[in-house]
């Protein structure tokens, strides 16, 4: 009896990701972390595209926090996708709507995310600030590792 393909090496080809039959929930945002997962299969496109889903399902399910969330999440994309406007574009909005609605711990997510883009557009002071100045107000949160990496010479 032959046995069956492996999973991980049907996901190595070249083929379309697949996509999901049945509608996500109305406010939900699921496809922020399968963005993530996207890209770390290798499907960029697809990880933009998951993300692009997720912030038109939070914008018609007019919750701030969902919307800030979904912002934040299509920064971290861009941002490992390298696209540094992109990525301070949507950290931009993410802390603009965390600031008009006063969401506690939210601007500590976008504020590395647009200094990380500051610096790759060729702002390193600006964006250095900004990175350290996001490092020092959460030392102790789980965030710490990943904000370090962001700072680490390219």
């Amino acid at each position: 009896m032959p046995r069956p393909t492996p999973r991980w090496t049907r996901l190595k080809t070249n083929r379309p990701w697949p996509t999901r039959s049945t509608p996500w929930p109305p406010g939900s945002s699921p496809r922020k972390p399968g963005a993530w997962a996207r890209w770390c299969l290798g499907y960029p496109d697809a990880a933009r595209h998951a993300y692009r889903k997720a912030l038109s399902v939070a914008q018609g399910a007019g919750l701030p926090f969902t919307l800030m969330a979904a912002h934040v999440h299509a920064a971290i994309v861009e941002c490992l996708c390298g696209n540094a406007g992109e990525t301070f574009r949507l950290a931009d909005r993410a802390l603009a709507i965390a600031t008009e609605h006063t969401f506690p711990f939210s601007p500590e997510f976008s504020t590395p995310l647009r200094g990380w883009a500051q610096v790759r557009e060729g702002k390193p002071g600006t964006g250095a600030a900004e990175l350290r100045a996001a490092v020092t107000e959460l030392e102790v949160q789980m965030m710490k590792p990943f904000r370090l990496a962001l700072l680490r010479p390219q």
